[in-house]
């Protein structure tokens, strides 16, 4: 228990950090419902294990009893919620296998929808979540409001259904096994084992670069992949394995000419992207793809970011957003190394950021600095709209 209360106050921290906003979280342990309230950093430490008069606490209660749920988070945001948020990106097609509705909070239908999709939206009171994990119910939180934030700035185009079905599908095959590992990290504090030191410097620096995206909130979840050029092959990060428990064993050296690797190995699912950014372009010596904030806005709208004039001199005068295709294929690869040019950052359409560099620590501040870029271009205009109005 002393595990669970210590995970809660961390996550909770973490979650205030991110949102400033009021929220409840609760977790599934030892067949009770223990939750966490929050209104602001001093309230942190106070516990609720039953329903009381607060909303959001009780439509936490009333989405644990739902087999498979560990964790919920219901943010209170204080939102007049719109009809629907459509499925615009690969990352809201995995996680939810289509739209997310609004609901009244006392409409039963609002806990049985939330079952269904991990994720709806409560009509005057907020967003809510679930997962198998603390860590996944979060991750469902970003991608939902990062939904919600390309809608405000614009028209996303919904992806096809069957794409959105293939894609939720192999998500929910893959990442379970993963899921439950984390939620028994968190709850009982088993630490994940690693190597004493890695059998290459290149391992290692993967590793760093690739928990470092996710603490400086530059990725969610396992929606990123982070490789390094090695001779005639690249190191790349494997598929659907949380940072907490990626090893150097679990790095992937993949030939570029061929895209072979050893069996028993399961390299990203970005592999063809990257094989054939090492493919095209010889100065490339790292490539990061992943789904920071407004970058991931930019591509799902499909708005080439127009560079401010300080940066023009290193990027140009604008980014562009490859054409749509499909998640790991061949033409995605292509299409992104077409929009890629000689550049050093492209948006795939639908998919998030890809940058490069001559090495990880190049196409790390190219990263920083395009989802910099990206959040004041957006600033802009919404600060040219309210001018307007």
């Amino acid at each position: 228990m002393e595990a669970l209360k210590k995970t809660l106050r961390a996550e909770a921290k973490k979650i205030l950090t991110k949102f400033d906003a009021p929220f409840t979280l609760a977790v599934g342990y030892d067949k009770k419902t223990i939750a966490l309230s929050v209104t602001n950093a001093e309230d942190i430490q106070y516990f609720i294990t039953q329903k009381n008069d607060v909303v959001s606490v009780n439509f936490a209660f009333d989405a644990l009893s739902h087999k498979g749920v560990n964790a919920v988070i219901v943010l209170e945001t204080g939102d007049d919620s719109q009809e629907k948020v459509e499925c615009c990106s690969d990352e809201f097609a995995e996680q939810f296998g289509g739209s997310v509705t609004a609901f009244l909070p006392s409409d039963k239908a609002a806990v049985s929808f939330l079952h269904k999709r991990g994720a709806v939206m409560l009509d005057t009171v907020g967003v809510a979540t679930t997962g198998r994990s603390i860590e996944e119910a979060l991750c469902s939180l970003e991608i939902l409001l990062k939904a919600k934030l390309a809608m405000k700035y614009g028209t996303p185009q919904p992806l096809p259904k069957k794409e959105v079905n293939s894609l939720h599908l192999r998500y929910k095959r893959e990442s379970a096994k993963n899921q439950k590992s984390l939620f028994d990290f968190e709850t009982l504090g088993k630490s994940p084992s690693h190597s004493s030191d890695a059998f290459m410097k290149s391992l290692a620096e993967i590793l760093v670069y690739a928990k470092k995206m996710e603490i400086e909130e530059l990725s969610q979840g396992v929606w990123r992949s982070v490789s390094i050029r090695h001779g005639d092959s690249f190191f790349i990060t494997p598929q659907t394995k949380s940072n907490i428990f990626l090893t150097e064993n679990d790095i992937v050296k993949v030939n570029t000419e061929n895209g072979f690797y050893k069996i028993g190995k399961k390299p990203s699912r970005d592999i063809k992207l990257h094989q054939a950014i090492y493919k095209y372009r010889g100065d490339v010596g790292a490539v990061i793809h992943c789904h920071p904030i407004y970058s991931s806005v930019n591509a799902e709208l499909g708005v080439d970011l127009e560079v401010s004039r300080k940066m023009q001199r290193i990027f140009g005068e604008r980014i562009e957003v490859s054409e749509y295709a499909g998640q790991g294929t061949e033409r995605l690869g292509k299409r992104a190394v077409e929009s890629l040019k000689g550049g050093v950052a492209v948006f795939l359409s639908k998919q998030g950021l890809t940058v490069v560099g001559k090495t990880l620590v190049d196409a790390y501040w190219t990263l920083n600095a395009i989802e910099d870029e990206s959040l004041k271009f957006f600033k802009a205009k919404e600060e040219l709209w309210q001018r307007r109005t």
